[in-house]
């Protein structure tokens, strides 16, 4: 049996690795253009650890949290409507399991900036979230990450969350500036 002071330095050692990842994450997606820079696809396996570091960590530090989860028929259904309505293929669909489920989706479509523009409508659909004051809290997944790719199979826009523990939040990368999905003001 772990006791009480091992489970909280496991989260801690897991927070700081989530925190680590993210620092590389947000310095992967700063450094545009640079001869030096990695690659879309390095940037986007770079997301993906730092996103499964940190539900990790959210399931040790906040076990009890509970959301709404629907079932992978619905989920795979709401990823076929959306395909259909936006023009889109379904490349992999991985659920994680931190404590309940935690979809990654990878998509495939041939325009990019006509997906970057509806990415906010396909999210709706797939990713629903109940209405509340708090943008953390509503979400029927703790945690989600969408990411699209081009007819090459190059990433070229991510966004993601995490909804269990203190650090809770999320994110987006795109490949090119006019690719972001959710603008900031």
């Amino acid at each position: 049996m772990t006791n009480v002071g091992e489970v909280k330095r496991i989260a801690l050692t897991l927070s700081l690795v989530a925190v680590t990842a993210l620092a590389a994450t947000v310095a992967l997606a700063s450094g545009g253009g640079s001869a030096s820079s990695p690659s879309p696809a390095a940037r986007a396996e770079a997301i993906v650890k730092m996103w499964r570091a940190n539900l990790r960590s959210g399931a040790l530090v906040d076990p009890k949290r509970h959301f709404p989860n629907p079932s992978q028929a619905t989920l795979t259904s709401r990823l076929r409507f959306a395909a259909s309505r936006f023009h889109f293929t379904v490349a992999k669909v991985e659920i994680f399991h931190p404590r309940q489920t935690a979809p990654l989706i990878v998509i495939q479509a041939k325009d990019k900036h006509a997906l970057a523009t509806s990415t906010r409508a396909i999210l709706h659909l797939i990713d629903p979230k109940a209405r509340t004051n708090d943008d953390r809290t509503g979400w029927a997944y703790e945690g989600f990450l969408f990411e699209a790719r081009d007819s090459h199979g190059v990433p070229f826009l991510a966004t993601f969350n995490w909804w269990r523990g203190p650090h809770a939040g999320g994110g987006q990368w795109a490949a090119d500036p006019a690719l972001v999905p959710f603008q900031h003001g």
